[in-house]
């Protein structure tokens, strides 16, 4: 179930990647992802 929801963060966060505080979100979602992985 967490992973779906990070799986639509990511997509929300590529997908609207326009705003400086949505790519922050991505950044640090991404960063987590990867700590996991």
């Amino acid at each position: 179930m967490q992973d779906d929801m990070d799986m639509q963060n990511t997509e929300l966060c590529i997908s609207q990647n326009k705003t400086i505080t949505v790519q922050e979100i991505c950044v640090e979602t991404l960063y987590q992802m990867l700590q996991l992985m």
